[in-house]
């Protein structure tokens, strides 16, 4: 995956023998950027695994001392609570289990999202409101509004924290395991990453959503800019809190992961400087979303989302890349990938 590949990196380049999970080893897209990485033949060892199956991660887990859970359903078209909240659910309860068993492991570092923070407040919230780890989603919203997606992580992460047993960090749900459940453990320090929309250069041949986002806005996808704003955070900031989650014994509990948050015609401001050759890059402001786009993703676009990184500056020593920085180096991947359009020669 895309933040999942940064973090081997990362984990490799500091010495780490690493273990990986795929769901398939005879796939190349999934495997041979991974391979290709420096320290991959020495240290990384890659092992198939469903998140659907049970004990599937068992063999890839055995004798580790630290788990990072990043594997998790991805699309937003055709989603359904069967494709993609039931996965996220099995998946986790999947990986947890796997670890509450395995005696060697002493961390588990989960990615979850902002999408389990934010998602569905009122669209007319007070837009002073600061948002911070303590903040959670509207499971209700969600449900009546089918999105499902962000329902998905919102429960998965529920989960991962009913399953840790740190009941501190979850107000529970109707569908909270029963105490003695197996699946509950105590043993081991658990640390939660709640990233934004995440940008920045691709290590994977395959091109992820997010970034595909920015692509739209270079390739004539979009013919008007959204009048509205985004957060947004670099992948590489993104896959250090992870591995700094991991090394750092007082990393507990969640961390908001946000560099920024830009108004989109900011963004495509940057997009022209980063392409000055490019026309299809739109200039004209859209109209004002509707409430159900408003609403969407929780803080309406018209009003700038604030929120409180400083957990995660302090206890992971984050210092996070600028948006600018981010889409410059965004765009540099994107056409070194062949994905978007490069400047004609002259």
């Amino acid at each position: 995956g895309f933040i999942a590949s940064h973090v081997v990196k990362i984990l490799l380049e500091e010495g780490y023998d690493v273990h990986g999970t795929v769901r398939s080893l005879s796939n190349p897209s999934k495997v041979d950027h991974l391979k290709k990485l420096k320290g991959a033949g020495e240290r990384l060892r890659l092992f198939e695994a469903d998140l659907l199956e049970p004990g599937s991660f068992k063999s890839a887990i055995a004798g580790t001392s630290c788990v990072l859970h990043m594997a998790s359903p991805v699309f937003f078209k055709g989603a359904t609570l069967e494709n993609i909240v039931d996965p996220a659910l099995k998946g986790t309860d999947n990986v947890l289990r796997s670890c509450a068993l395995e005696p060697s492991v002493e961390t588990v570092v989960v990615t979850a999202s902002t999408s389990s923070v934010y998602v569905h407040a009122d669209a007319n919230f007070d837009p002073r409101h600061v948002w911070t780890e303590k903040d959670w989603s509207d499971e209700k919203a969600m449900r009546q509004h089918n999105s499902f997606y962000p329902l998905g992580k919102t429960l998965a992460e529920r989960r991962a924290w009913e399953i840790h047993g740190d009941a501190k960090e979850t107000k529970g749900t109707k569908d909270a395991l029963a105490p003695g459940d197996p699946r509950q453990n105590r043993g081991f320090r658990m640390a939660v990453m709640n990233p934004t929309v995440v940008w920045g250069p691709m290590l994977q041949p395959k091109l992820n959503i997010s970034n595909s986002w920015v692509l739209e806005y270079i390739n004539g996808t979009h013919k008007e800019i959204p009048d509205g704003h985004r957060t947004v955070v670099d992948v590489r900031d993104v896959a250090r809190a992870h591995v700094r989650a991991m090394e750092r014994p007082g990393a507990r509990g969640r961390y908001l992961l946000m560099a920024e948050c830009v108004h989109w015609k900011k963004t495509c401001e940057i997009l022209r400087e980063l392409q000055p050759w490019n026309k299809q890059i739109p200039r004209k402001l859209g109209s004002r979303p509707s409430t159900e786009q408003r609403t969407f993703f929780g803080t309406p676009p018209q009003h700038k989302t604030l929120f409180d990184t400083s957990k995660a500056k302090s206890d992971l020593g984050i210092t996070f890349r600028s948006a600018e920085e981010t889409l410059r180096d965004t765009v540099t991947s994107l056409e070194a990938a062949g994905c978007a359009p490069k400047k004609p020669s002259s």
